[in-house]
């Protein structure tokens, strides 16, 4: 499910072309939660834009996102104030988890010990019916892999956690090493 106002292919839901709104692309857990993918709110073509953070933001609160977990890296987005974004975030109610994965990367061994203590919180949310929505540049690349472990860790097996991934969000685990990633990490559970 795409929520608010897209297709997940980046066309608008009247099909008239590209869509400038913020989306989040919607995975069901295999136990009925719900975890949402999405673009950094106020990132629009490589840049970050303060002027659409609120609103984006907004956006996010109205879906029910009860936490966000960014993986993207502070020095990656011109202009982005990771402190800012944790203040607009707490202003909605919404937690602010930093577990930043280097763009165009897999997980890495600092990665994966951080996300030993976090996973737990995470599926215990989604078990609570609250919503965690993974963030990165496109929403899609390393989301994809990170929400592949939350459904895995969820009591998904790994087929199927990638078929929802790409059935939900085309470009969903895109790369090779991404696809890979998320294999290892399920062998490894």
């Amino acid at each position: 499910m795409i929520a608010p106002g897209g297709d997940g292919r980046g066309r608008r839901p009247d099909g008239a072309g590209p869509a400038a709104s913020f989306e989040i692309v919607e995975v069901q857990t295999a136990a009925g939660g719900v975890i949402g993918l999405a673009r950094l709110p106020g990132l629009r073509d490589g840049r970050f834009r303060w002027d659409l953070l609120e609103d984006e933001l907004d956006r996010v609160a109205e879906w029910g996102a009860t936490a966000i977990l960014c993986l993207i890296e502070n020095d990656e987005i011109p202009d982005l104030d990771p402190e800012r974004m944790l203040f607009e975030t707490r202003r909605r109610d919404i937690g602010f988890l930093h577990l930043p994965i280097p763009e165009g990367t897999v997980p890495g061994a600092a990665f994966d010990t951080a996300w030993e203590g976090l996973r737990g919180r995470l599926i215990r949310a989604v078990g609570k019916c609250q919503r965690p929505l993974v963030l990165c540049s496109d929403g899609r690349g390393r989301c994809s892999m990170i929400a592949a472990r939350l459904l895995i860790d969820s009591g998904m097996q790994v087929e199927a956690a990638i078929r929802a991934l790409r059935d939900a969000s085309p470009g969903a685990l895109r790369d090779r090493e991404h696809e890979e990633n998320v294999r290892a990490y399920a062998r490894g559970r």
